[in-house]
């Protein structure tokens, strides 16, 4: 996920899937420093081939501030 405009928000995200192993995995992700292109990646090199994915991705002021402006999207890996 990527924060494209060098604002005062940061963008948040966290992702739910099935990792090879079949264990159930959870990350946290965010891109704090604004439209430099150095964007956060969901650590997929574990996922399971075909599994659902959820992720739901925010705008923050900061890590500590409540999320707002939120998407949630589900997809096969």
């Amino acid at each position: 996920m990527c924060d494209i405009k060098a604002d005062s928000n940061i963008v948040y995200g966290w992702a739910s899937y099935t990792a090879a192993n079949g264990k159930k995995e959870y990350a946290l992700m965010h891109d704090a420093d604004g439209a430099n292109g150095n964007c956060a990646q969901l650590p997929t090199s574990d996922m399971k081939e075909g599994s659902n994915v959820l992720l739901e991705v925010c705008l923050r002021a900061n890590l500590d501030s409540p999320t707002k402006y939120c998407n949630t999207r589900t997809a096969t890996a």
